[in-house]
């Protein structure tokens, strides 16, 4: 429990019992961090949240070579060793690796020119085209059409 300030739960074989109200504070009064269980179980999910604007939830293992990997449920994980995120995967192998057959662009966008604002590898669509920035403000793009 080292480097764990105002931390008053108990730590024990049955796991993490948080305080009073299945919540507990964690941190000084200007940077606390709230955390509880929602649900019947003792088991049920850990929520974790900032009390303050602007805060970082940081989750990380050890500093040594062997880091290890955050789950987010049972399908998804950040392998911390490599820097890898794996959406609907725990074994990904790239920066982002999405198990899926599509992924979502919400927004359309369309640069104004060729010139547009962009870094390279920017990626955008409007219905008429798909847009990719392969320089510093040097946009190129592709039409779309149905079929």
């Amino acid at each position: 429990t080292e480097g764990l300030g105002g931390l008053r739960a108990q730590l024990n074989s049955s796991g993490f019992i948080p305080g009073s109200n299945n919540s507990l504070d964690i941190g000084t009064l200007s940077t606390k961090w709230k955390t509880a269980y929602f649900g019947t179980s003792l088991f049920s999910p850990l929520i974790m949240g900032g009390s303050s604007s602007g805060g970082n939830l940081t989750l990380s293992s050890t500093s040594h070579a062997t880091k290890g990997n955050i789950l987010f449920g049972s399908a998804s994980v950040y392998d911390e060793a490599n820097g890898y995120l794996g959406l609907n995967t725990t074994m990904p192998s790239t920066y982002l690796d999405i198990n899926s057959d599509k992924f979502r662009v919400r927004t359309a966008k369309t640069p104004s020119s060729a010139s547009d604002t962009g870094s390279v590898g920017d990626i955008c669509w409007d219905s008429a085209y798909i847009y990719i920035c392969v320089a510093t403000n040097t946009w190129k793009r592709v039409a779309i059409s149905t079929w």
